[in-house]
């Protein structure tokens, strides 16, 4: 090496060394690379990446609720922990539907976490940062973004005031892995958000809602969600549902995607076996990410729906990076029906295999964190 290349060899090396020591917060990023970039995971496969912003809107009466509590109710029956700011519905509706939609109300109150008349200013981002802290929450609902921006004194026609309410609530919740819906309304012409355009830059997924065929208390109809940004081009163009009274009773079911027919005993379908037994070859070495999807031979985002099922069902272990088939397995649906029944949960609600998830009390959660969001200027002081 010649004497100037060493020197700036040299002069880069200290540079670098002087960066880290004046800037915190560097990651470096290839090890990542190296080791193969994983598929992010799926709150709500298909439609929620789990610690993502997604902006859901629609217009008046078209079903953002009632998809917001069938979103809300899967996450309860996976033993997830939810916050649901409300200011459009109020406690009777929103106790009548989740009654129809059958969620089970002794799981409720320990893990829906419901605030309906809560006025969430900007002097409240302390308080729900500490929320967000004690409870762990894996799904965040805001019905609706306009009313919330309202209650804040911001404009949805200002970008800047955009800005300043995400930089409170939405990003924080992001930030600490929490999935969070927007729940928001649209102009006339119906086909896109209200507001300033910075909405769309702020959120890492964007959902239209429309509601092709009504439905109601005796009528089952249609509501089709279409993909309108997706950060991560995961998710797919378009998801349907078939929403209504019928004999019965109400049913919200995704309808019109194509499924695949389970294969034998073990409940697979081909693309999952076809995942499996491809991992299965790699033996007791077992296979990193990038590996196993190259074995498959099937498209990143088929790949990583069976992987996640694979993983929730047992099958699958990952240990240090790798990937390898489980000899043992467990029900794929878990012993109470649930596949989470074995996760362990940050907020205390661990599974068994005796039974549901135990839930925390949630009282003495709150209290204990002094968790009750209320402005700044009242909070009281933290133990410890």
């Amino acid at each position: 090496m010649k004497d100037d290349e060493l020197e700036t060899a040299i002069y880069r090396e200290n540079g670098r060394n002087i960066a880290d020591g004046v800037l915190e917060g560097r990651v470096l990023l290839g090890e990542a690379m190296r080791g193969g970039v994983e598929l992010p995971e799926e709150l709500e496969p298909g439609l929620l990446i789990r610690g993502s912003v997604h902006h859901l809107f629609a217009g008046p009466g078209v079903g953002k609720t009632w998809l917001a509590l069938w979103l809300i109710k899967n996450a309860i029956g996976r033993g997830q922990a939810v916050a649901f700011f409300d200011t459009e519905n109020g406690q009777r509706i929103v106790s009548e539907r989740l009654v129809a939609l059958g969620v089970d109300s002794s799981q409720v109150d320990a893990r829906l976490f419901y605030y309906p008349t809560l006025s969430m200013g900007l002097d409240m981002p302390a308080s729900f940062r500490r929320f967000l802290d004690a409870i762990k929450p894996d799904l965040v609902v805001f019905d609706s973004w306009l009313d919330h921006l309202a209650n804040a004194n911001l404009s949805e026609n200002e970008a800047t005031d955009i800005a300043t309410w995400a930089a409170r609530y939405s990003r924080p919740a992001r930030d600490r892995g929490c999935t969070v819906v927007l729940l928001d309304h649209v102009p006339h012409d119906g086909k896109r958000a209200r507001g300033s355009t910075r909405k769309k830059d702020e959120v890492d997924v964007q959902w239209r809602l429309t509601r092709p065929e009504p439905f109601d208390r005796q009528k089952v109809g249609r509501l089709v969600l279409r993909r309108e940004k997706d950060r991560e081009a995961v998710l797919p163009q378009v998801v349907k549902f078939e929403v209504g009274g019928s004999s019965d009773g109400f049913v919200f079911l995704h309808s019109g995607e194509t499924a695949e027919e389970s294969q034998g005993d073990n409940g697979l379908t081909v693309t999952q076996r076809k995942a499996l037994d491809a991992l299965k070859t790699y033996g007791e070495k077992g296979a990193g990410f990038v590996e196993w999807h190259t074995s498959c031979k099937l498209a990143k985002s088929t790949f990583g729906d069976a992987k996640q099922l694979l993983e929730r069902t047992g099958r699958v272990e990952k240990y240090e990076k790798r990937y390898f088939a489980a000899h043992k397995t467990q029900c794929p649906e878990g012993p109470t029906g649930h596949p989470s029944d074995a996760a362990e949960h940050p907020n205390g609600m661990s599974g068994t295999s005796g039974g549901p998830p135990r839930p925390p009390d949630r009282t003495s959660v709150e209290r204990a964190h002094g968790t009750e969001l209320v402005p700044e200027k009242s909070y009281p002081r933290p133990v410890g």
